[in-house]
């Protein structure tokens, strides 16, 4: 008879701040949060009971939300009050996209009060009829992005093994006493095999040869492991002088100084097939499709402003988690990258072959190994005021703050409700610049931006609607190259020039139509705000119609010059 193991949960609160978390706490100021916050969308708004008895069960499954720091360690609250930590409210007329916009931007601005557990939690009523939001926002030392969302979805509807995973438990097997230990049939095993070398002839020789093997593959690791060591020192060297230089050159965009008032926004949806699709086309992963599009996006919307600049580079700082699969566990475990985003390359897929080229040395190359070691053993040994006056110099050089977070891929469901859509947002990597987060959830993928208020001309909406319109660029561009593909394998004749020729025309047709769309939703708004009684003020639109004026009166000044001249003509003639 089968025995079946039993499953035994093992708990692993927080004690003690680690040291990476120790520096959010340390360099958050009112006017850079270090909150990280989650929205769930509901077709159907859930019941104010049973958020309650969930915000319960993830209490009681994570002690940390119910304590306070105390110096560098987790103690417990006497006055937690669970109720304290939900707000319930409900969205002024009409509950659109824009007044949620609004309340979250507002809670974005909210710091977390440090005398308190570090979380806070909201049911949005009144959003787009009977549609509810489930909004959360914890300080970053209690978990990174990947612990986060992992931590969040244990109280979604998953399998219980699953939910003890995600809780940052382990699942530990009791084994029947009838089992026997695994060290003693490694003894057992062991002394067979070297009776019978002995028994074998020149069994001693044999045996003696094999130690000496033994001794020569040590060694030689040994000096392997001593080879990795000093390169790694060298890697570590060369990346501390790539980190200085950057800390000492200037930020050109994206710097204006920062205010306590912050302005959230997410985009529309992208088809996360769509995404791979366009990596498997062009050998990319989809993480550098994604970057690659924000590229883009940053790029559109630097040109529409002026500030695109020739060779010039986005500075990106990317989180990389150091978790291994099975950790599902909370605290702060990632090391951090630069990324140079080439804003300045113009070809869309020359753009995304060097963000897949530089993601791509990065990877093999021992720099996040390098960075991680630096923050966790470097920044230990900071006092308090040296490490926040470092980690302002460092992180004030960034311009963007990319996180890209994988979520589940089929729809779950929380208090009851499925969850129709799925959105994070992240914390601004310094003053003034943006944080951005990209995250897939069943299947779709969408883009959300943190940002200080009135920064973006003329809002956050501006940049978003890159992000849309680039990747169907992105998109028809590869399906064109891929056709051309095809019809010049199929060809004997090489076409080459052609080729690329109608590429370029292809993609000129692609801008001009998403354009055309653009003026039509500008025409469409401002006749919307004629009727509403207010105007919009809309700097692009006027200089459109102020260019076409110009063009429109210059030609009839020609006009005009050419019939007077035609009349002097005629007049000299006769």
């Amino acid at each position: 008879m089968e025995v079946v193991p039993k499953v035994e949960i093992v708990a692993k609160p927080l004690k003690n701040l680690s040291s990476l978390d120790q520096v959010f706490v340390t360099i958050e100021e009112p006017n850079q949060l270090m909150t990280i916050s989650g929205a769930w969308i509901f077709e159907e708004c859930p019941e104010v009971e049973c958020i309650v008895g969930e915000l319960k069960k993830w209490v009681e499954m994570y002690p940390v939300f119910k304590q306070v720091i105390k110096g560098t360690k987790w103690v417990d609250d006497p006055s937690f009050d669970l109720e304290s930590h939900l707000d319930v409210v409900t969205l002024p007329s009409p509950g659109t996209k824009k007044e949620l916009e609004d309340y979250l931007s507002k809670q974005m601005s909210t710091p977390l009060d440090m005398n308190k557990p570090l979380w806070k939690a909201h049911l949005i009523k009144g959003f787009n009829g009977n549609g509810g939001v489930y909004f959360v926002g914890l300080h970053h030392c209690i978990a990174d992005g990947q612990g986060a969302i992992r931590m969040i979805l244990s109280l979604t509807s998953t399998s219980h093994e699953e939910k003890i995973l995600k809780a940052g438990h382990t699942m530990r097997e009791k084994k029947s006493p009838t089992q026997a230990p695994s060290s003693s049939k490694k003894k057992v095993r062991a002394q067979k095999i070297q009776k019978l070398v002995e028994s074998l002839p020149f069994g001693t020789q044999i045996s003696e040869i094999f130690t000496l093997l033994g001794v020569f593959i040590l060694f030689n690791l040994f000096l392997t492991i001593a080879d990795v060591f000093l390169t790694a020192l060298i890697v570590n060297i060369r990346s501390l002088l790539k980190w200085t230089v950057f800390i000492f050159t200037p930020r050109r965009v994206f710097n204006k100084s920062s205010g306590v008032t912050k302005r959230v926004a997410y985009s529309d949806l992208i088809d996360l097939q769509e995404v791979k699709a366009i990596g498997k086309e062009t050998g990319a992963t989809v993480n550098d499709v994604l970057v690659s599009n924000l590229t883009s996006t940053i790029r559109n919307y630097l040109k529409s402003t002026g500030e695109l600049e020739k060779k010039s580079n986005i500075a990106c700082l990317v989180p990389v988690s150091m978790r291994k699969p099975e950790d599902w566990g909370l605290g702060n475990k990632v090391s951090l990258i630069l990324l140079e985003l080439p804003v300045h390359i113009e070809d869309p897929l020359e753009r995304l072959k060097a963000i897949k080229s530089r993601v791509s040395d990065i990877k093999t190359s021992t720099e996040i190994l390098a960075s991680y070691s630096i923050i966790y053993f470097g920044i230990t040994f900071l006092p308090k005021f040296i490490l926040k006056l470092f980690c302002n110099l460092w992180t004030h050089k960034f311009h963007v703050l990319f996180t890209n977070v994988p979520g589940p891929q089929t729809e779950i469901s929380f208090a009851g409700k499925p969850i129709k859509e799925y959105y994070s947002f992240v914390p601004q990597p310094s003053k003034g610049a943006l944080g951005v987060c990209v995250l897939s959830y069943n299947g779709k993928v969408s883009l959300s931006i943190n940002c200080d208020e009135g920064h973006l001309t003329p809002d956050c909406g501006a940049l978003l609607k890159n992000f849309t319109s680039e990747f169907e660029i992105l998109k028809a561009l590869v399906q064109k190259k891929s056709e051309m593909k095809n019809l010049s394998s199929s060809s004997t004749i090489s076409e080459e020039g052609q080729n690329e020729e109608s590429t370029e025309e292809f993609v000129q047709e692609i801008q001009e139509a998403i354009q055309k769309l653009n003026e039509e939703d500008k025409l469409i708004e401002l006749e919307e705000s004629k009727q509403k009684g207010y105007r919009i003020a809309d700097s692009g639109f006027s200089s459109l119609h102020a260019s076409d004026s110009e063009n429109s009166q210059e030609n009839s000044e020609e006009e005009t010059e050419t019939e007077n001249n035609n009349d002097e003509k005629e007049d000299n003639e006769s």
